[in-house]
């Protein structure tokens, strides 16, 4: 019930302040609610294309962000379970918690990734 409620209340959100500036990274431009909508709408394609289905689990690498906030929200709008990872963890624990968790997806900040995957291939 909880769920139905909050795709409802983001859903009026949108729907209520279509116009209107809705998040937007620090000294950037905002993104209005419709542009959000978008962008929302965009992922669930993505999730439906690759097949991802109800409770399936999709991580996410990142600092509090536009992009960040929008996946959450596709995510969980769309009624996959979203495995958050704090960018402060180290490569071994983001490769542990991303296979652990059963994760079919992974999004990550470009920055975060490529620190990532050049400390994981060091000899």
């Amino acid at each position: 019930m909880l769920k139905e409620n909050f795709v409802r209340f983001l859903e009026n959100s949108i729907k209520e302040n279509w116009d209107l500036p809705a998040f937007s990274n620090y000294k950037s431009d905002a993104l209005n609610y419709s542009q959000i909508a978008d962008k929302i709408i965009y992922l669930h394609h993505i999730f439906q294309k690759s097949h991802i289905k109800k409770d399936d689990k999709i991580s996410i690498l990142g600092k509090n962000s536009v992009n960040w906030a929008i996946t959450y929200l596709a995510t969980v709008t769309y009624g996959a379970i979203i495995v958050p990872i704090l960018p402060d963890f180290k490569p071994d624990d983001v490769h542990h918690i991303v296979n652990h968790s059963d994760s079919v997806l992974f999004f990550s900040e470009d920055s975060l990734y490529k620190i990532w995957t050049i400390q994981t291939c060091r000899i």
